[in-house]
């Protein structure tokens, strides 16, 4: 897991809820996935299929990630973590029979250009020669990488209409102070509901933007997901009144809509659609509940990855979930559901 180089870690994070509300092991366990995320694309066979992680992306476990972390954190202790931040919306988490995917949500936000981040104090370079000393200084105030000085005038020059450039990109950036979460929101909507919205278009962003930025908002990750979640319920297998699929309206300007949000935030959770309901009379029936349950919410992954996530997220009783057998009750709910449709 131990790679070269370094990371960047700001003094920003000690305001963000990765770090107000995780306790000294979820944040040990933060940094080290900080620490072992790829920084450049690679080649890797994940699940038995060779994929291209991405910078932010790597495959581990919960014994290599209690090993960076000092080796004292338990299996059950890394899993608990792993979830806290994945609720937090730092990162996502993907189990398999062999390994984790571990993918750092925004990873350019955490690992931004040092030139970017530290375009004021290089303008300032190249306008001053003579307040270098102290540009590197303010740079390091503000928890930015150190400043190196130009060597001589003309390369100091010939780098000012790019800093500026970056500087104007990163202001842009800041404007919307609640980047990070709009991605995280979108790209939840996209894993549950089956869709494919760009966060980066206005079509996806603007009404997730527009309840962050209410007077008053106090809307949280959690709120959105509980929004999608309640909603994917209760509209897969419906139809309108015009006949069309009501999982059509499964959209940003839909579910996050200043008439509807609220209303859908309040309401009661949605039974899955050919949910059975029962009183359990022992841990498998639980487990099997569990995974119908899953199969049913996430109408957007397969039933291997439903599998996966059930196995990984299952921590009741002294069960260990047999992969084979909760792929097979995946797949048994949803065949029967797609009966069910046709008939």
């Amino acid at each position: 897991m131990a790679q070269g180089g370094w990371i960047k870690l700001y003094r920003s994070l000690l305001n963000d809820p990765v770090w107000t509300q995780t306790n000294a092991e979820q944040k040990a366990v933060a940094i080290v996935i900080l620490l072992s995320a790829n920084r450049k694309a690679k080649q890797w066979v994940f699940n038995g299929q060779k994929i291209t992680l991405k910078p932010g992306q790597f495959v581990t476990s919960a014994q290599a990630l209690s090993e960076a972390a000092g080796g004292e954190l338990t299996r059950r202790k890394i899993r608990t973590a792993l979830n806290k931040l994945e609720k937090l919306g730092f990162c996502s988490i993907q189990a398999a029979n062999h390994g984790t995917l571990i993918n750092v949500v925004n990873w350019a936000f955490y690992q931004g250009s040092p030139q970017a981040i530290g375009a004021d104090a290089t303008s300032k370079t190249a306008n001053n020669s003579t307040s270098k000393t102290a540009n590197r200084s303010e740079a390091e105030s503000q928890g930015a990488q150190e400043v190196q000085p130009t060597d001589n005038e003309n390369a100091a020059s010939s780098s000012t209409s790019k800093t500026a450039k970056e500087s104007t990109t990163i202001k842009k950036y800041k404007k919307y102070k609640n980047s990070t979460l709009v991605v995280q929101v979108i790209e939840y909507l996209n894993q549950v509901a089956g869709k494919k919205f760009d966060p980066k278009k206005d079509a996806a962003r603007k009404p997730v933007m527009a309840r962050l930025n209410e007077p008053g908002n106090q809307y949280t990750l959690e709120d959105f997901k509980r929004v999608i979640d309640n909603k994917t319920a209760e509209w897969t297998g419906q139809v309108s009144s015009s006949g069309k699929p009501m999982t059509n309206f499964l959209k940003p300007d839909t579910l996050f809509s200043k008439g509807h949000f609220e209303n859908y935030l309040n309401e009661a959770p949605a039974k899955a659609p050919h949910s059975e309901p029962q009183t359990p009379e022992d841990p498998q029936d639980t487990l099997r509940e569990y995974a119908r349950k899953q199969a049913a919410l996430y109408v957007g992954l397969s039933a291997k990855d439903v599998a996966a996530k059930v196995v990984h997220d299952w921590t009741q009783g002294d069960i260990k979930p047999d992969p084979q057998q909760v792929l097979a009750t995946v797949q048994e709910y949803r065949k029967a559901g797609k009966t069910n449709e046709n008939h």
